[in-house]
């Protein structure tokens, strides 16, 4: 299992921030898709 709780990220260390306060549990034996627009984060998680 992935489990990320309250996770922020900023690169500056100050905001904006590119993660703010991210939950995510994955499963074991799960398949995930990081799906979204440029610049929402997915590279960063």
């Amino acid at each position: 299992m992935i489990q990320v709780k309250d996770l922020t990220f900023s690169y500056t260390g100050s905001p904006p921030y590119v993660l703010n306060q991210l939950n995510l549990e994955i499963p074991d034996g799960a398949y995930v898709s990081i799906v979204g627009e440029n610049g929402c984060g997915k590279s960063t998680l």
